[in-house]
């Protein structure tokens, strides 16, 4: 399930700043482009930032202080998460730049957002009137009922036999590589 926060098209101009430094010269595509290293092949990133179709999440930074985080879709379909940050002289002295891409949201925010960043992202697009203890497995769509720790070990929405299957799916292609 994808939580949109309420207010994100009126945050999307706080996310001008630091978009408008992908592409020069320290912040290509190729330089912040970071893989996701459980994906077959690696999804497309398109035209960032002009490729993106809608954010879900904007959590808007400054200088020398709180970074920069968007989410959302790009135009080909793809999910991508985005973080930056620079010094208070600005991008083009001290600073840095992250994108993830991935076809599947679920292992986008598994492998790109992470732990803590997934949180606040649930924290700050909750609607009060439901709860995010009633989410349903991202695979099997059932009641994921005991789960292992939802942010130690999976992206906190798989039950726990969808988890189990996917931690054999990399096992296998983490011993295919090794040969």
């Amino acid at each position: 399930m994808i939580r949109i926060l309420h207010k994100v098209k009126d945050l999307e101009k706080e996310m001008e700043y630091p978009y408008s430094s992908v592409g020069t010269d320290n912040y290509s595509l190729k330089e912040i482009y970071r893989p996701i290293v459980v994906e077959t092949s690696q999804a497309s990133a398109g035209n960032f930032p002009k490729s993106i179709k809608e954010h879900f999440w904007i959590r808007p930074g400054e200088n020398d202080g709180d970074s920069w985080y968007s989410c959302g879709q790009l135009t080909n379909g793809n999910y991508f998460f985005y973080s930056a940050s620079c010094d208070y002289t600005g991008f083009d002295c001290q600073g840095g730049m992250n994108l993830w891409v991935s076809s599947s949201w679920e292992t986008l925010v598994h492998y790109g957002m992470g732990s803590t960043l997934y949180r606040l992202y649930l924290q700050q697009t909750q609607d009060e009137s439901k709860s995010t203890q009633n989410v349903l497995c991202c695979s099997c769509k059932k009641d994921p009922g005991t789960m292992p720790d939802p942010f130690t070990e999976t992206c906190g929405r798989l039950c726990e036999h969808c988890y189990s299957v996917l931690k054999k799916k990399e096992e296998a292609r983490r011993y295919k590589k090794k040969k």
